[in-house]
Formats: C-alpha cells, structure tokens, sequence
C-alpha cells in the first residue's frame, strides 16, 4: 500500500555550521592573490580600506593583517576590533571574535550592529537562544531594525521553520528593499523547499546590490550547480526468510525514477521485480506528487502487473495531508493524512482506507506517524488495523525510524491479519547520495513469521 509522504524540508546544512562554512567557502571561491591587494601602509584610515577591501573580496586571513596593524595603532578603536572580530568569523574562529566583538561592545555599549554580531556569532555556536535574546531586546528598542529582523529570520532558518523565516525575512525586505541579507536569506529558504529557480532569481538579485560579494557568488554556483538536476533515482532489493513454516526466500527488487516538474510537482515512474513461491511478478506503476499550497499536498498512482500470479493485476491510489497548524520549536507541525486504494486480484477486489496523522516534535528532528488501517477485503469483509513509527534526525545526515503495526496485509491473492515490527536507518553519503537499511519482522496470524532485510540506494541528477 503506498504511505503519503509528508516530510519536512531539511536545512541546506545545519545550524552553527551554516553560517562558518559558508562563509569559509566563501573565502575559497574568491580568494584572490596577495599581490593583488593595495600595497601596505602605515596609515590608519588607510590600513583599515584595504581590510574592508581584502573582506569583501573574501581575502580573510589578508584582512586579518591588516586590521591588526591598524589596530597597533588604534589600540581602543571600536570600529577596528569590530572588524578584526568579523573577519575572525569568517574564519570560523567564534571564541576570538568574542572576545574582540566583545572588547567593542565596551566601548560603545549601545551599539546595536556590535551587539548583533555578538549574537549572530552565538548563533553560528548553536547557542540560538541566546542569539534570539539579543535580537528581542533590540527589537523592543527598535522595532524595525532591520539586522535584528534578519537575525531572528536566520534563526528560524538554521533550526528548520522556513515558513517563519521566510516571513522574516520578507519583513525585513520590506523596511529595507535592497538589504543584502534578506535578499540571500529569501533565496536560502527557497533552495531549503526545493525551489532552485526561485533561489537563483533571488541570487541574482542579490548580485546586483552587491556584485563583488563572494558569499552571494558561492550561493549562486550552488544554486547552478543542482538547480539542473531535478531527477531522483531509487533502487533496492529486500530478502526475506521464513520461520515456524518452511518456505523458500523471497525476493523483491525495485527501480524508480522520478522527475521534479517545478518546486509543487514532481511525476515518478516504478518498476518492481518480485520473486515470492516460485514465481515472478513484475509491477509497473506511474505516479504524481503534488503540493496545492503550505497547507495541503497530495499524491496518485496508478499500476498493473501483467500476467500476475500473487501482485494485483492492476491498482489506483491516492492520498492527501493537511496541515493544521504551523506549530512552534517544541511542539512542530500537526499534519492530518487521509488515503485510499483500490486493487483487483485474481481473486477479487481489495479496498483500502487509512486516516492517519503526523504530529513534528523538536523543530522537525522527530516525528510520529499514526494511521487507522481499514481493508475491505476479496469476500467484503471489513478488516481493521493500526500502525505508529517514529522517525528521528540523529544528525544532519542521519536518520532512525522505527514502528509497530497490527494490520490486515494482501499476500497470495488473500488478505489477514499481521503484525509486524519495523525499523532502519538513512545515510546522506552527501547532498545527492543517500543509502538504507530496513527490517521488518511479519508474524502472519496461525501461518509464517517474515524477517525481512532490505537495502536502498537515491541518487539525484
């Protein structure tokens, strides 16, 4: 029976490290030669024009140099620790532009740009409540400052709630029209959704209010770099072995190809090689995901398999989630979910109706699947069931699930009941490599118990 998918959008990369390695690849991409930089001098003013300058073309270490001679100078000025403290983050080096943001702060205890950065190094740390105190207080003072908007904005964009960075972000848009970061930010929220055309235009436009950024020419050659490829390839194999009844091993094996259409549609194609009882059945099934706003996706498809023995000859599915209410850090998203499939067999119809919810805990790091399993059976009786897993992001690239479920399934051409035990474990290798492994243990009532072992392979091209 296919399960509606309802996942969260996941961070490009996650929380502190966002911030420092964007900005290290930053320095990479655009690291221009020494020799390029003006020539030294032993004038302030001038020292500190080619930090800026030495900054902003990414040169860190450069600047750096230069800020510190300047600083050998000025040894009180706030503006220069300010900078030498900025510089410092770009090198991910938190714990020295504290204390240099820090030292600034002292000398001008209300300055609001020296306070944010402090906190927006707090942020990079991962300390986000912190970073969020900050920014309140300085919105209490100044409601509109637009630094501290865009700050809370990317706070809420490193701990996953796009749609509240989003608005932020948009906020802080609309006080300032050409502030550069709530440009990028808008842009990073639309790549975090899968919408690389909508993130390039914003790069783009983030280019023209500052051509020279290095951190706006990393976005964009990212952006380029996977805005061409909208096409996902999954494949995997499941064995399966049998106890209290000798039976010989099952096989089952699948290749899926689907293709993203724009950033709401996405069409897949599935084909699936099963060896169960000494035959082999092929499946074809065609499918379509679809996302009609914030609040509400759908799916449908629709499948046969030509000469069955034991798959249905054919079958047509469809579900739909709703989303009921954005929810908050603790307490995420509540997402209702309601499915339905009909199958002809050899033997008959089967009828499939599944309410269910999900329920996101933990700013999108763990959630709860619940549904109703309802199948009307070849002979119309009317079996019921349930089913709860758990799914849990361990790290960036890591995820665990694990469930239990007590329902009617369809195998040989009959329908009982079984109760069964899942769980496994999924890889990001990197941004378009993934691998799984799933078990499943099927205890089929006064018949076989299953142990199932499955390995899975995505790719995106």
């Amino acid at each position: 029976m296919p399960l509606l998918r309802v996942a969260v959008g996941f961070a490009l990369i996650g929380a502190c490290a966002t911030g420092a390695l964007s900005l290290e690849s930053s320095a990479n991409e655009a690291k221009p030669a020494l020799a390029q930089i003006a020539a030294p001098t032993a004038d302030f003013d001038g020292l500190m024009a080619q930090a800026v300058a030495a900054r902003r073309a990414g040169d860190f270490p450069v600047a750096e140099a230069h800020v510190r001679r300047a600083l050998a100078l000025r040894p009180g000025d706030a503006e220069a620790r300010s900078l030498l403290g900025h510089v410092l983050v770009f090198q991910q080096r938190f714990d020295e532009a504290l204390v240099e943001l820090e030292t600034a702060r002292r000398a001008v205890p209300a300055d609001r740009d020296i306070q944010l950065a402090i906190a927006r190094v707090r942020s990079y740390r991962g300390e986000y409540a912190q970073a969020e105190a900050v920014a309140d207080d300085v919105l209490k003072q100044e409601p509109d400052n637009v630094g501290a908007i865009g700050l809370k904005a990317r706070l809420a964009y490193y701990q996953k709630r796009y749609t509240d960075s989003e608005a932020l972000f948009r906020r802080a848009r609309s006080l300032a029209p050409r502030d550069l970061e709530a440009v990028i930010g808008l842009g990073d929220v639309r790549a975090a959704a899968g919408d690389r055309a909508g993130a390039m235009a914003l790069y783009r436009e983030a280019e023209t209010i500052d051509s020279g950024s290095a951190d706006v020419k990393m976005r964009i050659e990212q952006a380029g770099a996977t805005g061409g490829t909208p096409w996902r390839l999954d494949m995997g194999h499941t064995a399966s072995f049998f106890e209290r009844q000798g039976r010989s091993n099952w096989h089952e094996s699948f290749v899926q190809l689907a293709r993203r259409l724009d950033e709401a549609t996405r069409v897949r194609g599935r084909v699936e090689r099963d060896l169960r009882f000494d035959n082999v059945d092929t499946f074809l099934q065609a499918g379509i995901d679809r996302r009609f706003s914030e609040w509400l996706t759908g799916y449908a498809e629709i499948g046969g398999s030509p000469n069955t023995d034991f798959l249905a000859v054919w079958s047509a599915a469809a579900g739909l989630g709703a989303r009921l209410w954005r929810g908050d850090r603790a307490i995420g998203p509540t997402v209702l979910t309601l499915e339905g499939a009909h199958a002809h067999y050899r033997t008959g119809n089967v009828e499939k109706l599944n309410p269910g919810f999900e329920q996101y805990f933990l700013s999108g790091q763990l959630w709860v699947t619940a549904k109703w399993i309802n199948v009307f059976d070849e002979t119309d009786r009317h079996l019921d069931g349930w089913l709860v897993r758990a799914d849990a992001l361990v790290t960036d690239r890591m995820r665990f699930y694990g469930g239990l479920a007590d329902a009617p399934e369809t195998v040989q051409n009959a329908t009982v009941s079984t109760r069964s035990i899942l769980g496994g474990v999924i890889y990001d290798v990197t941004d378009r490599l993934s691998m799984r492994l799933d078990y499943a243990r099927d205890d089929r009532a006064n018949s076989y118990i299953r142990h199932a072992v499955g390995l899975g392979l995505s790719v995106k091209f």
